[in-house]
C-alpha cells in the first residue's frame, strides 16, 4: 500500500443509497513545491480512485480525460506519466488537481454507484526531477497538500455533470494563489499504482453542432442542436447571461416527432446542468462525464445566449491504421459508421454502447469486433489491457471468465452470475491469438494461457460427452426470424476454442497441444452425432449454425453450401443471423462459393440489412437490425443506435473485397494471401492497412468485362496469389522498399 491524498467534500452525503443520481462535489487539490536549480527533465506520475485532470503553474499540461483509465480498483489502479519539464520554473511551482467520480464511484450499468468503493476519492502523485547537474529529486505526498470544493457540484459517468461557475476557484494551480481558506488534505492508503501502457482517452476533432429548432415558452428557450454524427463525448459551448442563470443540456441519439428521444437511455439521465457566474463570456465543457448522442437539447432563460456549440468526441487515442472507399456510397458509409462505432465505444475498454445505463466491456462483443478493430486502429495495448482486466476478474477464484470486464457483479447484489457464457468467455483465447497473429505479440499469449486452460477445463466440466449442457449462453444474440439452439451454439464454440488452443500450444511449445487436438476431434465427432441428421441439416437449421459450423472447422464448405444457399433463399438473400452469425456471414458465403449472395447481402437496403441503417440516417452501427422502423423508434428499451457488434464484418472489406489478409502461416502480415472477390455491384474500391510489416494498399476498378487490380506492400512481405478470376496480364514493379503488382483480370 502507498500514500494517497483525499478530501471529504460532503460529510452528510449518504453513501448507503447507491441509486442517488449524483455524487458529492468534486475535490480540488493543490501542492506547492520548490525547484532549486535548472532542470533536465521533470516527470509527473499520477493515479486515482476516480478520474482527474491537472494543471501545473496555470497550464493544462495534457488534454487527457478520464485519466488514468478504468480498472477493477480492488486489484489494480493505474498511473500515467507526463513530461512536465517545459512548465516548470526555478523556484516555486504548483500542481493543481480536479477529480471526478469516474468509474470508481459513478453509476455503472443498472447496479448503482460505489461498485468499486466509497468516498472519498483518492489521488496519488509523484514528481521526479532530473537536474542539469546530474542530481535527482523525488517530490511525493508529504501532508502539505491543500484541498477544497469548487464549481463541479457533482459528476456521474451516466447521469451527467452539474457545474456552478459562481463557485469557480480561479487559477488555483498557480504558486502564488491564496489558499488560506483551503483545508488540509487527508493522507490515506491505496494500492501501489501500476503503469498504464495502454493509450489514454483524449478529446478529438470537434463536430460543429447545427441549431435546427428553437421554441420559446414562458420565458424559457428550448433549442435543439444536431452534431450530424452519433458519438460518445460531450458538448462544448460559450454562453453569456446573468449570475445564477440555469442551463440544462439533455442528449439523445435520434429525434422522434421533432423532439429528443430518450426512452432507450433507460435510467441514464444524460443531463448536464450549468449555472452561470454572470461574467462577460463563460464556457461549458464537462470533462467528468460523457454521453452517447447526436442531438442535444439546451433549455435556458431567454436572457441567456448560447453560441459556438460543438460536439467533442472522447475516445481512446489509438492510431488509425486503415482507409477504405468504394463506388457504392452506402457501403462506403457503412465503413465510416463502423469506424465511428469503434471510436464511440473505445473508452479505456471496448464498451457495448455509450448512451444508456450499461456501457460495459462485454467480452463477446469485444471478441467478435476484434478483427475489424485491429484493421481500423492499432489496438495492441488496448486489448492487452482488456486481457489484464480478465486476469483481475479471476483473482477471487471464479470458475470461468465473466461476460463483462472489468467485472462488477462481484460487488453488488445481482441476480445473474454472468460467468461461462459461450460466445463470450472464449475472449481470453480468441483476442490474444489475434494479437499474436496481427502484431506478433507472443507475450500476451503466454500471459493468458493459464486463463485459457481454465476456461477449457470449465467447459469440459459442464459437458456431457463433449456437449456443453450447463453452459450459459445468449446464443446468436439479436437474430431475427430464427433462433439458434444454445447447446448447438455452445458446442460449436467449444470446438473453436479447442482448435485455437491446439494452435496456441504449438506456438508456445506447450505440451498440451496433443491434448487439445484430441479434445477437438472428440467435440467434432460429438457434434455430428448429436446435431447433424442424415441430410446434413444441423439442429435448429438457422443461417448461424451453418456459418459457425464452417468457420469453426466442424463442417466443410461442401457440407454447408447447399444449406446456406437454401437458408438465404428462404429470406430473399437477406441475413437474419444475430451478432455471431453476422460477423462471419460474408466470409463464409465467399469461401463456400456463394460470392453473389455475399454481395447481395452487403448491398441490401431493406430490413434486415446493414444498408437499411445507413439509408435510414444511421451514422454508427445499430444494436438491432430493426432499431428504427417506418412506424417510429423501436419501443424496446434495449435499443442502442451506437453499438459496434454488427459492424464486426468490417474486416471483410479488406480481406475479401480488397483481397489481402494475414496468411495462415504468417505473423504480422509478413506473409499475406491475396485473393479478392469482385462483383459488379461494386464498380471500384480502394483502401490500405498499416500493418507491422508495412503498409498494404489495394484498389480495383471495372472496365467493361475486365478488372484492373493493383496491390502494393513492403518487398520483404511474402505474397501468395490466389485469384478467383482469370488473370489476363500482370506487371511487377519495385519502388524503394515497396513492390507493386498490377493485374488485368477477366470478369
Amino acid at each position: 500500500m502507498v500514500k494517497y491524498i483525499s478530501f471529504v467534500t460532503d460529510k452528510e452525503y449518504n453513501q448507503t443509497d447507491r441509486y442517488q443520481p449524483y455524487g458529492a462535489p468534486s475535490p480540488y487539490f493543490r501542492r506547492v513545491f520548490n525547484i532549486s536549480k535548472s532542470v533536465k527533465r521533470v516527470t509527473l506520475r499520477a493515479s486515482a480512485y476516480g478520474i482527474y485532470t491537472f494543471k501545473v503553474n496555470g497550464v493544462r499540461c495534457d488534454s487527457e480525460v478520464f485519466a488514468p483509465g478504468w480498472s477493477d480498483y480492488h486489484y489494480t489502479v493505474y498511473y500515467r506519466a507526463y513530461d512536465i519539464t517545459q512548465y516548470i520554473n526555478v523556484g516555486k511551482n504548483a500542481l493543481g488537481v480536479t477529480m471526478g467520480d469516474g468509474w470508481y464511484a459513478s453509476h455503472l450499468s443498472d447496479v448503482g454507484r460505489f461498485v468499486f468503493g466509497e468516498y472519498p476519492l483518492k489521488f496519488w502523485y509523484e514528481i521526479s526531477v532530473a537536474y542539469l547537474d546530474g542530481t535527482t529529486e523525488r517530490i511525493v505526498i508529504d501532508g502539505s497538500e491543500k484541498a477544497s470544493v469548487g464549481s463541479i457540484v457533482a459528476s456521474d459517468n451516466q447521469n451527467g455533470q452539474i457545474i456552478d461557475l459562481r463557485l469557480d476557484l480561479g487559477e488555483f494551480s498557480l504558486p502564488e494563489y491564496d489558499d488560506s481558506k483551503w483545508h488540509k488534505a487527508t493522507i490515506c492508503e491505496g494500492l501501489k499504482p501500476r503503469k498504464a501502457s495502454f493509450e489514454p482517452i483524449r478529446p478529438h476533432q470537434p463536430l460543429v453542432a447545427k441549431l435546427i429548432s428553437t421554441v420559446e415558452k414562458e420565458g424559457l428557450v428550448t433549442e435543439i442542436y444536431d452534431c450530424c454524427q452519433n458519438f460518445g463525448g460531450v458538448i462544448k459551448a460559450r454562453l453569456t447571461g446573468g449570475s445564477g442563470d440555469k442551463i440544462v443540456f439533455r442528449y439523445s441519439e435520434i429525434l422522434l416527432d421533432d423532439k429528443i428521444y430518450t426512452d432507450n437511455l433507460r435510467s441514464a439521465k444524460a443531463t448536464d446542468t450549468l449555472y452561470l457566474a454572470g461574467n462577460d463570456e463563460e464556457e461549458f465543457y464537462p470533462e467528468f462525464t460523457y454521453h452517447g448522442f447526436r442531438f442535444v437539447e439546451v433549455v435556458h432563460p431567454k436572457t441567456v445566449s448560447v453560441y459556438d456549440v460543438q460536439g467533442i468526441p472522447f475516445y481512446t487515442d489509438l492510431i488509425r491504421t486503415s482507409e477504405f472507399s468504394c463506388s457504392d456510397s452506402v457501403v462506403e458509409k457503412l465503413y465510416n459508421n463502423i469506424l465511428w462505432g469503434q471510436k464511440s465505444n473505445f473508452m479505456s475498454i471496448p464498451t457495448d454502447c455509450p448512451q444508456r445505463d450499461e456501457r460495459l466491456g462485454w467480452t463477446g462483443d469485444a471478441q467478435l469486433f476484434c478483427d475489424t478493430a485491429l484493421y481500423n486502429m492499432n489496438c495492441n495495448e488496448f486489448f492487452c489491457k482488456f486481457m489484464h482486466d480478465a486476469q483481475d476478474s479471476m483473482t477471487d477464484g471464479k470458475g470461468d471468465i465473466p461476460v463483462v470486464l472489468p467485472y462488477l457483479f462481484d460487488y453488488v447484489t445481482y441476480d445473474k452470475l454472468h460467468i461461462n457464457y459461450t460466445g463470450y468467455s472464449e475472449s481470453v483465447i480468441t483476442i490474444p491469438y489475434r494479437l499474436y497473429k496481427v502484431y506478433g505479440n507472443r507475450t500476451i499469449l503466454a500471459e493468458c494461457l493459464p486463463l485459457m486452460k481454465k476456461h477449457m477445463d470449465y467447459m469440459l466440466k459442464v459437458s456431457d460427452g463433449y456437449i456443453p449442457i450447463d453452459s450459459n449462453s445468449h446464443g446468436d444474440w439479436l437474430s431475427v426470424y430464427e433462433t439458434t439452439d444454445k447447446t448447438v451454439f455452445s458446442t460449436l464454440y467449444f470446438a473453436y476454442s479447442a482448435d485455437l488452443m491446439t494452435k496456441i500450444c504449438s506456438i508456445l511449445g506447450d505440451r498440451d497441444e496433443g491434448y487439445y487436438l484430441k479434445m477437438l476431434l472428440n467435440i467434432k465427432r460429438a457434434f455430428k452425432e448429436n446435431f447433424v441428421d442424415e441430410n446434413g441439416v444441423i439442429k435448429s437449421d438457422t443461417q448461424c449454425v451453418y456459418i459457425l459450423a464452417y468457420m469453426f472447422g466442424v463442417m466443410s464448405a461442401d457440407q454447408v453450401r447447399p444449406h446456406l444457399k437454401r437458408k438465404f433463399e428462404q429470406y430473399d438473400n437477406h441475413l437474419v443471423a444475430g451478432f455471431h452469425g453476422a460477423k462471419y456471414a460474408l466470409q463464409t458465403l465467399c469461401d463456400v462459393g456463394l460470392k453473389d449472395v455475399a454481395y447481395q447481402v452487403l448491398t441490401n437496403k431493406d430490413l434486415p440489412s446493414w444498408g437499411y441503417s445507413v439509408v435510414s440516417g444511421g451514422t454508427t452501427i445499430w444494436e438491432r437490425w430493426d432499431g428504427f422502423t417506418k412506424d417510429g423508434a423501436h419501443v424496446n428499451k434495449m435499443n442502442s443506435y451506437n453499438h459496434f457488434v454488427f459492424g464486426s464484418t468490417g474486416y471483410w472489406l479488406f480481406e475479401y473485397m480488397l483481397g489481402f489478409k494475414n496468411s495462415e502461416f504468417g505473423i504480422g502480415y509478413n506473409k499475406i494471401k491475396i485473393s479478392p472477390y469482385f462483383d459488379k455491384r461494386i464498380q471500384s474500391a480502394k483502401g490500405s492497412y498499416d500493418s507491422v510489416s508495412g503498409k498494404i494498399s489495394a484498389k480495383f476498378e471495372y472496365d467493361n468485362d475486365k478488372i484492373k487490380y493493383t496491390i502494393s506492400f513492403n518487398k520483404n512481405v511474402v505474397p501468395e496469389f490466389s485469384f478467383n478470376n482469370v488473370v489476363l496480364s500482370n506487371t511487377k514493379t519495385e519502388m524503394g522498399d515497396m513492390v507493386n503488382y498490377e493485374f488485368i483480370l477477366e470478369d
